[in-house]
């Protein structure tokens, strides 16, 4: 958990576990190919850290199922 104004939030290992238990890499490679949209970010000193918030977890959950969906579409019409 990262904290963040006084509230925790998941960081990429625990959102990929809440994403149906993939690993965290796998989580950026949707990212990278915009699967998932770009999740937010904060400064914490030098560094940008990506947090998932339950509602950017939501989205993500929703995202995936129609993705899976016309994943299974497009190999049934082959």
């Amino acid at each position: 958990m990262i904290l963040k104004d006084g509230k925790m939030y998941p960081t990429i290992a625990e959102a990929a576990k809440a994403l149906g238990g993939v690993s965290a890499k796998t989580v950026r490679e949707w990212i990278d190919k915009k699967i998932l949209e770009d999740p937010p970010v904060f400064e914490h000193g030098i560094r940008t850290i990506a947090y998932f918030p339950p509602e950017y977890l939501a989205k993500a959950k929703e995202r995936l199922r129609e993705y899976r969906k016309s994943k299974g579409a497009a190999k049934r019409k082959v």
